[in-house]
């Protein structure tokens, strides 16, 4: 930088200066920049120094139940069980036979001997010809009776009977020689068809079934026997 000098002439004769200054002066800086235009230039590499350390992962995700299925897939087969009920049933001497057709319902067909000498009824019902072709797995009579004798001399029975003489007769229920209450009014009593010989089709459409009470002598040695129903129960493949 340089500096100029102002200079102050006082005037002649003595007295103070009253004048202005008449000079100009400036100021000047003379010093250049000697900064430049910036010619560096800076490059930066950066790379991450800590690797991942942690693997890929390699499990295997999977969802299961711990209650297995205990349902056995259905095996179920086109097979039915019937019943097939006494009809028609008829016969000399006895009370209400028709009650003891259809079933069971508590109505009642009644057979008693008769106290003023020896006497049989029967009582015929029609029960085979109610069974449809099948093959058979199962084939049951059940009864829904009772049997009462008042003295040892008197007889009831239940025989079952082949129309087409495919079997000989078959004495499925006797009650005799003492004085007894037997009852079986609640279906309880059962004959199995098929272990006793009566096996086919053929022969189980043909079952004719017979109710009987008979009294030896006269007197009071009556017997009651109560039907309220009978029926052949089916189990198999129907056709």
């Amino acid at each position: 930088m340089r500096i100029y000098p102002v200079v102050v002439r006082p005037r002649s004769g003595g007295a103070a200066a009253t004048e202005a200054f008449t000079d100009a002066f400036a100021l000047k800086i003379a010093i250049d920049d000697t900064t430049g235009v910036p010619t560096d230039a800076a490059a930066f590499n950066i790379a991450l120094l800590q690797g991942d350390t942690n693997d890929v992962q390699t499990e295997t995700v999977a969802l299961g139940s711990f209650y297995d299925d205990t349902n056995v897939a259905p095996t179920e087969a086109n097979s039915f069980t019937l019943r097939c009920w006494l009809s028609g049933s008829a016969g000399a001497g006895v009370t209400n036979p028709s009650n003891a057709d259809g079933q069971n319902d508590a109505a009642t067909a009644q057979l008693a001997t008769s106290l003023a000498g020896a006497s049989t009824i029967t009582m015929t019902s029609t029960l085979g010809a109610n069974v449809p072709t099948a093959t058979i797995t199962s084939a049951v009579y059940r009864g829904w009776f009772s049997s009462a004798n008042i003295l040892v001399t008197s007889i009831g029975r239940i025989t079952l009977r082949s129309t087409s003489a495919l079997f000989a007769d078959v004495d499925i229920f006797t009650n005799a020689g003492t004085n007894s209450n037997i009852n079986h009014l609640s279906g309880s009593f059962t004959y199995d068809l098929i272990a006793n010989g009566i096996n086919t089709i053929a022969k189980i459409q043909s079952i004719q079934v017979l109710h009987r009470v008979a009294d030896a002598v006269a007197g009071v040695t009556q017997h009651v026997l109560t039907v309220d129903a009978g029926c052949i129960e089916l189990a198999g493949a129907f056709t």
